[in-house]
């Protein structure tokens, strides 16, 4: 197996060769497509390859990134962002699968998207992250693009890490949803996530769950898409005031099963709604699930230290010192360093 690493990049002299220098260990060529810089970055990935392109930028990420597929020369494609990198001991991993019989077509890779200040994962979900080079290794969507598995699919343990320096535009995925609509652009099932997702994160809690309810009503969705966007509609319910938002809640657990999260988060609905018990019973199952395994979206945080400081406040509310300490210290066990621990600490001397 040959690597041909891919980029598309504009403005990252900051990030660029971070990255760079973190791939160049397992990348047998790098593709750089530049659509538009007006920094260093140019300067900085010259020091890495030759191997430089423009492309005028279009509002489509696929076609950007098809584009850097499309000069690469190795038999195996690698893409990642310029604030992405890849660690040492995966660069291990990496070669040593270059070097493996009976090669995947697709491989599926953990991508770290947040971390904490030990550099844990905080939320981390799976990636197409190295196919082979074929015409079937092509970006689809023009923003939060993928490439649809093909072929023989692995699911690996290598993972690529999300090292954010500075945020862009709170509005450009919105507005890049926007103008493409203006031109005429039909948003499939995973673009009308994403396009009612936006809404969610500027606040627009009304306009997202319209467009969350259309997505729900389409076909061909992706059970993680499907199962966000119902946790999604009932935050927005909660938000607006809404009644009933948790049968929301319960459509997640009776179609995908219980996880960590909703149970969570049926918790809240319950201590909210002054019904104590239902909501200790509620994040104590929350406490006992693990998600490592569903394929959905994965927040660390739920897995453990979000239900059990519930369940210390609720405890400490209903009076049940003795129960409320229990769970502190399990808290404090495994997290003495987190603000909440700490907080709380001065309520068990």
């Amino acid at each position: 197996m040959r690597i041909s690493v891919c980029l598309i990049v504009k403005n990252e002299e900051d990030v660029i060769g971070r990255c760079l220098e973190s791939v160049k260990g397992f990348a047998d060529e790098i593709i750089v497509v530049d659509t538009g810089s007006g920094d260093k970055t140019k300067e900085f990935v010259s020091k890495f390859t030759d191997k430089l392109y423009d492309f005028e930028w279009i509002d489509d990420f696929s076609a950007a990134r098809n584009y850097a597929f499309s000069k690469a020369k190795c038999d195996y494609l690698f893409w990642l962002d310029a604030d992405d990198v890849v660690l040492p001991e995966d660069v291990v991993k990496i070669n040593d699968l270059k070097k493996s019989d009976g090669l995947a077509d697709t491989y599926m890779m953990k991508y770290y998207a947040g971390t904490d200040e030990n550099g844990n994962p905080s939320f981390e979900f799976y990636r197409e992250r190295l196919m082979r080079n074929c015409p079937l290794a092509e970006f689809k969507g023009f923003i939060h693009e993928c490439v649809p598995p093909f072929g023989k699919i692995v699911y690996s343990d290598i993972k690529v890490i999300h090292k954010k320096m500075r945020a862009c535009s709170p509005t450009r995925n919105l507005d890049i949803f926007n103008r493409n609509i203006a031109k005429g652009a039909v948003l499939d099932s995973r673009e009308q996530y994403y396009y009612a997702k936006e809404f969610f994160y500027l606040g627009d809690y009304k306009r997202c769950a319209e467009e969350l309810e259309k997505f729900l009503s389409g076909k061909n969705l992706y059970r993680a898409d499907e199962w966000e966007a119902m946790l999604s509609l009932f935050i927005c319910s909660e938000k607006l005031g809404r009644k009933n938002g948790e049968k929301y809640l319960f459509s997640a657990l009776e179609k995908f099963g219980p996880d960590s999260k909703t149970l969570c988060l049926l918790g809240d609905y319950y201590k909210k709604n002054l019904s104590p018990e239902k909501a200790e019973n509620y994040y104590k199952m929350s406490l006992l699930c693990k998600d490592e395994d569903n394929g959905f979206f994965h927040e660390s945080k739920y897995d453990f230290i979000e239900p059990c400081l519930r369940l210390v406040a609720l405890l400490f509310e209903k009076g049940e010192y003795f129960e409320a300490k229990k769970y502190h210290e399990l808290s404090k066990s495994k997290f003495p360093s987190h603000p909440s621990v700490i907080f709380n600490d001065k309520f068990f001397v």
